[in-house]
Protein backbone atom coordinates (compact mmCIF):
# COMPACT_ATOMS: atom_id res chain seq x y z
CA UNK A 1 0.00 0.00 0.00
CA UNK A 2 1.34 3.66 -0.78
CA UNK A 3 1.94 5.76 1.68
CA UNK A 4 0.45 9.03 1.45
CA UNK A 5 2.67 12.02 1.58
CA UNK A 6 1.68 15.12 3.60
CA UNK A 7 2.12 17.97 0.92
CA UNK A 8 5.34 20.28 2.98
CA UNK A 9 3.76 23.50 4.62
CA UNK A 10 4.51 26.65 2.13
CA UNK A 11 6.39 29.05 4.55
CA UNK A 12 4.72 32.30 5.17
CA UNK A 13 6.49 35.45 3.64
CA UNK A 14 6.77 38.44 6.59
CA UNK A 15 4.42 40.91 4.88
CA UNK A 16 5.98 44.44 4.19
CA UNK A 17 4.77 48.15 4.77
CA UNK A 18 2.61 48.04 1.43
CA UNK A 19 1.29 44.89 2.74
CA UNK A 20 0.37 45.86 5.62
CA UNK A 21 -1.58 48.64 4.48
CA UNK A 22 -3.47 46.90 1.87
CA UNK A 23 -4.74 44.54 4.28
CA UNK A 24 -6.06 47.21 6.62
CA UNK A 25 -7.01 49.39 3.58
CA UNK A 26 -9.78 46.97 3.42
CA UNK A 27 -11.61 48.21 6.33
CA UNK A 28 -13.43 51.54 5.89
CA UNK A 29 -12.57 52.49 8.87
CA UNK A 30 -8.75 52.27 8.99
CA UNK A 31 -8.97 53.44 5.55
CA UNK A 32 -10.00 56.93 7.10
CA UNK A 33 -7.79 56.45 9.93
CA UNK A 34 -4.71 56.02 7.67
CA UNK A 35 -6.00 58.46 5.78
CA UNK A 36 -6.09 60.94 8.39
CA UNK A 37 -2.44 60.10 9.55
CA UNK A 38 -1.54 61.07 5.85
CA UNK A 39 -3.58 64.27 5.96
CA UNK A 40 -1.67 65.49 9.20
CA UNK A 41 1.82 64.60 7.65
CA UNK A 42 1.04 66.40 4.61
CA UNK A 43 -0.33 69.42 6.38
CA UNK A 44 3.02 69.60 8.23
CA UNK A 45 5.54 68.84 5.12
CA UNK A 46 3.00 71.78 3.14
CA UNK A 47 3.73 73.88 6.10
CA UNK A 48 7.55 72.93 5.96
CA UNK A 49 7.52 73.52 2.22
CA UNK A 50 5.64 76.74 2.15
CA UNK A 51 7.65 78.11 5.17
CA UNK A 52 10.67 77.00 3.30
CA UNK A 53 9.54 78.61 0.15
CA UNK A 54 9.12 81.89 1.41
CA UNK A 55 13.13 82.30 2.60
CA UNK A 56 14.67 80.04 0.30
CA UNK A 57 15.23 80.75 -3.46
CA UNK A 58 15.09 77.68 -5.85
CA UNK A 59 16.31 78.03 -9.36
CA UNK A 60 14.09 78.22 -12.12
CA UNK A 61 11.01 78.79 -9.45
CA UNK A 62 9.43 82.17 -9.26
CA UNK A 63 9.50 83.52 -5.93
CA UNK A 64 6.56 85.16 -4.69
CA UNK A 65 4.54 86.22 -2.09
CA UNK A 66 3.45 83.44 0.09
CA UNK A 67 1.07 84.23 3.00
CA UNK A 68 0.45 81.34 4.90
CA UNK A 69 -1.82 80.66 8.18
CA UNK A 70 -1.13 78.08 10.73
CA UNK A 71 -4.23 77.81 13.67
CA UNK A 72 -3.92 74.96 16.23
CA UNK A 73 -6.82 75.06 19.31
CA UNK A 74 -7.81 72.82 22.29
CA UNK A 75 -11.04 72.78 23.52
CA UNK A 76 -12.86 70.49 26.81
CA UNK A 77 -16.73 71.46 27.37
CA UNK A 78 -18.52 69.82 30.48
CA UNK A 79 -22.37 69.80 29.41
CA UNK A 80 -25.37 69.08 31.63
CA UNK A 81 -28.81 68.33 30.51
CA UNK A 82 -27.91 68.07 26.66
CA UNK A 83 -30.81 67.47 24.53
CA UNK A 84 -30.56 65.38 21.42
CA UNK A 85 -32.48 63.59 19.16
CA UNK A 86 -31.53 60.06 16.93
CA UNK A 87 -34.29 61.46 14.29
CA UNK A 88 -37.34 59.59 16.61
CA UNK A 89 -36.35 59.46 20.23
CA UNK A 90 -35.36 62.89 22.17
CA UNK A 91 -32.79 61.69 24.68
CA UNK A 92 -31.77 63.87 27.57
CA UNK A 93 -28.26 63.60 28.81
CA UNK A 94 -27.52 64.63 32.52
CA UNK A 95 -23.70 64.69 31.73
CA UNK A 96 -21.75 64.89 28.96
CA UNK A 97 -18.07 65.88 28.01
CA UNK A 98 -16.92 67.08 24.59
CA UNK A 99 -13.08 67.61 23.97
CA UNK A 100 -10.51 67.90 21.48
CA UNK A 101 -8.15 69.78 19.20
CA UNK A 102 -8.52 71.37 15.91
CA UNK A 103 -6.00 72.47 12.87
CA UNK A 104 -6.03 75.17 10.42
CA UNK A 105 -3.93 75.83 7.52
CA UNK A 106 -4.74 78.56 5.08
CA UNK A 107 -2.64 80.45 2.58
CA UNK A 108 -2.36 80.92 -0.93
CA UNK A 109 0.44 80.43 -3.48
CA UNK A 110 0.53 82.17 -7.15
CA UNK A 111 -3.30 81.74 -7.76
CA UNK A 112 -4.29 79.09 -5.90
CA UNK A 113 -5.84 79.68 -2.13
CA UNK A 114 -6.10 76.81 -0.23
CA UNK A 115 -7.55 75.67 3.16
CA UNK A 116 -6.82 72.55 5.48
CA UNK A 117 -9.09 71.93 8.71
CA UNK A 118 -8.49 68.65 11.01
CA UNK A 119 -10.49 68.22 13.94
CA UNK A 120 -9.92 65.58 16.51
CA UNK A 121 -13.16 65.41 19.09
CA UNK A 122 -13.69 63.18 22.11
CA UNK A 123 -17.26 63.27 22.99
CA UNK A 124 -18.50 61.16 25.85
CA UNK A 125 -21.92 60.40 27.13
CA UNK A 126 -20.86 59.70 31.25
CA UNK A 127 -24.34 59.46 32.17
CA UNK A 128 -24.56 56.45 30.03
CA UNK A 129 -21.02 55.52 29.84
CA UNK A 130 -20.51 55.58 25.93
CA UNK A 131 -19.83 57.72 22.98
CA UNK A 132 -22.34 61.05 21.98
CA UNK A 133 -24.35 60.20 19.27
CA UNK A 134 -23.43 60.78 15.64
CA UNK A 135 -20.15 62.51 16.47
CA UNK A 136 -16.86 61.41 14.60
CA UNK A 137 -13.49 61.51 16.19
CA UNK A 138 -11.73 62.30 13.25
CA UNK A 139 -12.82 64.58 10.52
CA UNK A 140 -10.45 66.44 7.59
CA UNK A 141 -11.94 68.92 5.09
CA UNK A 142 -9.51 70.34 2.26
CA UNK A 143 -10.41 73.60 -0.13
CA UNK A 144 -7.80 74.39 -2.91
CA UNK A 145 -9.34 76.66 -5.30
CA UNK A 146 -7.86 78.17 -8.52
CA UNK A 147 -8.08 81.32 -10.26
CA UNK A 148 -6.89 80.70 -13.71
CA UNK A 149 -7.59 84.36 -14.53
CA UNK A 150 -10.46 86.97 -13.81
CA UNK A 151 -13.14 85.59 -14.96
CA UNK A 152 -12.51 81.72 -14.10
CA UNK A 153 -12.08 80.23 -11.37
CA UNK A 154 -12.33 76.34 -10.18
CA UNK A 155 -12.35 74.76 -6.63
CA UNK A 156 -12.49 70.79 -5.49
CA UNK A 157 -13.09 70.57 -1.96
CA UNK A 158 -12.24 66.95 0.33
CA UNK A 159 -14.65 65.98 3.02
CA UNK A 160 -13.56 62.78 5.52
CA UNK A 161 -14.62 62.10 8.47
CA UNK A 162 -14.33 58.17 10.97
CA UNK A 163 -17.68 56.56 11.96
CA UNK A 164 -19.67 57.16 15.50
CA UNK A 165 -22.36 55.59 17.19
CA UNK A 166 -25.80 56.02 15.62
CA UNK A 167 -27.97 56.23 18.96
CA UNK A 168 -27.71 54.88 22.78
CA UNK A 169 -30.67 53.08 21.75
CA UNK A 170 -29.89 51.00 19.43
CA UNK A 171 -26.06 49.33 18.36
CA UNK A 172 -26.20 50.36 14.73
CA UNK A 173 -22.32 52.18 13.56
CA UNK A 174 -22.05 54.91 10.94
CA UNK A 175 -19.56 53.88 9.00
CA UNK A 176 -16.38 56.20 8.02
CA UNK A 177 -17.08 58.21 4.96
CA UNK A 178 -15.65 60.23 1.78
CA UNK A 179 -16.83 62.70 -0.77
CA UNK A 180 -15.36 65.07 -2.97
CA UNK A 181 -17.31 68.12 -4.63
CA UNK A 182 -16.07 70.19 -7.28
CA UNK A 183 -17.49 73.90 -8.35
CA UNK A 184 -16.57 75.92 -11.73
CA UNK A 185 -17.43 80.07 -11.25
CA UNK A 186 -17.32 81.59 -14.66
CA UNK A 187 -17.88 85.75 -14.55
CA UNK A 188 -19.34 87.54 -17.37
CA UNK A 189 -19.79 91.12 -16.73
CA UNK A 190 -22.40 91.89 -14.09
CA UNK A 191 -23.09 87.76 -14.06
CA UNK A 192 -21.58 84.84 -12.41
CA UNK A 193 -22.66 81.44 -13.57
CA UNK A 194 -21.75 78.48 -11.10
CA UNK A 195 -21.38 75.09 -12.15
CA UNK A 196 -21.46 72.57 -9.46
CA UNK A 197 -20.89 68.27 -8.46
CA UNK A 198 -21.62 67.26 -5.11
CA UNK A 199 -19.67 63.82 -4.15
CA UNK A 200 -18.11 63.25 -7.78
CA UNK A 201 -17.64 59.66 -7.21
CA UNK A 202 -20.87 58.85 -5.77
CA UNK A 203 -20.22 57.17 -2.16
CA UNK A 204 -22.99 55.76 -0.57
CA UNK A 205 -22.79 56.82 3.26
CA UNK A 206 -25.17 57.56 5.93
CA UNK A 207 -25.30 60.57 8.60
CA UNK A 208 -28.30 58.70 9.96
CA UNK A 209 -28.66 55.12 10.23
CA UNK A 210 -31.49 53.99 7.60
CA UNK A 211 -31.56 57.96 5.67
CA UNK A 212 -29.08 58.01 3.07
CA UNK A 213 -27.01 60.47 2.47
CA UNK A 214 -27.13 62.79 -1.07
CA UNK A 215 -25.28 60.68 -3.68
CA UNK A 216 -23.75 62.38 -6.86
CA UNK A 217 -25.42 65.76 -7.57
CA UNK A 218 -25.41 68.52 -10.19
CA UNK A 219 -26.21 72.57 -9.65
CA UNK A 220 -26.55 75.29 -11.63
CA UNK A 221 -26.73 78.60 -10.59
CA UNK A 222 -27.26 82.05 -11.92
CA UNK A 223 -25.93 85.48 -9.84
CA UNK A 224 -26.17 88.94 -10.72
CA UNK A 225 -25.01 92.05 -9.33
CA UNK A 226 -26.61 95.08 -9.29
Amino acid sequence: MAESKTPPKKEEKPKGILGKLKEAAEDKEEQMMILSTFVRLGILIWAGGILTLNYVTIPKLPQDKIDPTFIASVFSNSITNLIESDGSVMQNINRSKIQGIELGYYGTFNKLNYALDYSFIKADDLTNNVQLSRRPENKIVAKFNYRYNQKNNIGISFIGSTKSDNSIYDSHVLGGHSKMNVTYLHNHKDYTIQLKMNNIFDKKYRKAHNYNSEGRSYYISIMRSF
